[in-house]
């Protein structure tokens, strides 16, 4: 009896901090992803102007909601090449946003009801000279098999 106890506290203990981080469930495949989000591009970040909520006081909080211009490389679904302004929400949660200016992402952008996008718990993630070189040519490729198929 003693034993089933401490097997399932130590079952209960170990499930706990996945119940309270808040964290992201892991992403679908491409394909799916692709499907669920409603624009899928490659942009580089031109700039990023940060609007914090504010208190009664008049102090930040911290999130809010980002202006960003991006240069558009290359339009995957519902976004085209060149200039593009859109607002992402930031803060402390795993699904929010933060692209760094002068920055290369590969994006999977949601769009709220309020119109605000959010990427955050999807295949969004930023290309680094390694990545360029690396996974983003293939997952270039399956994104664009995936457009293809019915």
């Amino acid at each position: 009896m003693a034993q089933r106890l401490l097997v399932l506290a130590c079952l209960i203990w170990a499930a706990i901090p996945l119940r309270l981080s808040g964290g992201c469930p892991r992403p679908a495949s491409p394909c799916e992803e692709l499907a669920k989000a409603d624009q899928v591009f490659i942009a580089e970040v031109l700039d990023a102007t940060s609007f914090p909520r504010i208190d009664e006081q008049g102090r930040p909080y911290p999130d809010g909601i980002t202006n960003y211009r991006f240069n558009v490389l290359e339009g995957l679904k519902g976004v085209n090449t060149g200039e593009f302004r859109a607002q992402f929400y930031f803060g402390v949660g795993q699904d929010l946003d933060s692209f760094r200016p002068g920055g290369r992402y590969l994006i999977f952008a949601n769009r709220s009801i309020t119109g605000i996008y959010k990427s955050g718990c999807s295949l969004t993630r930023e290309i680094t000279k390694t990545g360029e070189r690396e996974w983003l040519p293939p997952m270039r490729e399956e994104l664009r098999l995936c457009l293809k198929r019915p």
